[in-house]
Order: C-alpha cells, then structure tokens, then sequence
C-alpha cells in the first residue's frame, strides 16, 4: 500500500476492531527546520468529528515506546518506522486527568508525550503520527510509584481508536560547528 493511499484510509480515524472512533488528529506546524540531532517540536491535537463523545487516554511516558496505551509511532513517508529513543524501563505513572472525554466538535492537545526523536541526517522528509489508544493493551515498564487505580479503571473502558495525522515535512540542516573566537 502506497504512502498517499495508506494516508487516505487512515484520515477518517478507524477502530481497530473495524468501525469509526470519528476523530482527526492534526500535527502543527506542518512544516519545520530543525539542525541535524535536534527534535523538532510539535503539537498535536484531537478532534472529534462524530455525534457521540469518546473516552481517550493522552499520551504518556512509554507510549513512544508502545508500553502503555495510546501508543504513539512516527511513521515515514517510505512507511519504515521512526526509531524511539533508548529506554531505561521506568515509566511515569498514570496520574488523574489522563483519561478524557472528547465531546463533539472538541478538540484536545495531546501534550508533550509525543515526541519525535531528533536523529535525522540533513535532508528532507515526511512523517506521519500514528495515536492507537488500545484498553486492553498489557502495560511495560516499571511504574515509578502506583498507578491511580479509578484512572486505569477508566482507560480500561476507553474508545478504541487508531489514527493518522496529517504529514509533517520535516527539514533538517546540517549542524554548525561552533565558531572558534581568535586570540
């Protein structure tokens, strides 16, 4: 399948299990400049675009790394996956307020759990943010505390959803080597 066509099929927002979840998700700016080794920054935001309200889980410490739900992936134009950044097993704990409720028409930013390594080589290429919030999904890590049990509780019963973002151009500059003053 086609990096357009994939695009195409994903933008609507569908259910794993087969149905709509009838959110968008936007990634801003559309187009950014980073130097090489830096990550770019981003926002990312939800909107539901159906007639019912969901329950969606934002992203969190893990989720770029698939070990807690929603999971968050970076996707190439090519479709090769944009590798994480190195682990060190702990996750953050799932904390009051991570679950929400998205009315519709409402938007939600997703927060600063999103982001996309700054590994790029100087060049320029498209990604696209995949946002699969799984209830069910078995969580890794090992939490730095306890996580709030009424909020697990709640992502248990959450929406099932997987969507695609818009593409991001991302542009990276070689980076400069620092400027030696003269004696």
């Amino acid at each position: 399948m086609t990096f357009a066509v994939l695009l195409v099929a994903l933008a609507a927002g569908t259910v794993e299990s087969g149905g709509s979840c009838n959110v968008s998700l936007r990634v801003e700016p559309p187009r950014v400049v980073v130097q090489a080794g830096r990550a770019p920054e981003l926002t990312a935001y939800l909107t539901n675009t159906g007639t019912h309200s969901l329950t969606l889980v934002l992203p969190g410490d893990g989720s770029t790394s698939g070990w807690r739900t929603p999971t968050i992936e970076w996707i190439l134009e090519d479709n090769g996956r944009v590798p994480g950044f190195p682990r060190c097993g702990n996750i953050n704990t799932l904390q009051r307020g991570e679950v929400f409720t998205l009315a519709p028409g409402e938007t939600r930013a997703l927060g600063p759990w999103i982001h996309l390594p700054g590994l790029w080589a100087p060049g320029s290429t498209k990604v696209v943010m995949h946002y699969s919030n799984v209830p069910d999904l078995e969580w890794r890590g090992i939490p730095l505390g306890s996580h709030d049990r009424g909020e697990m509780h709640r992502v248990r019963r959450s929406d099932r959803c997987r969507i695609e973002s818009n593409p991001i151009e991302i542009v990276v500059e070689a980076a400069t080597p620092p400027r030696r003053e003269s004696p």
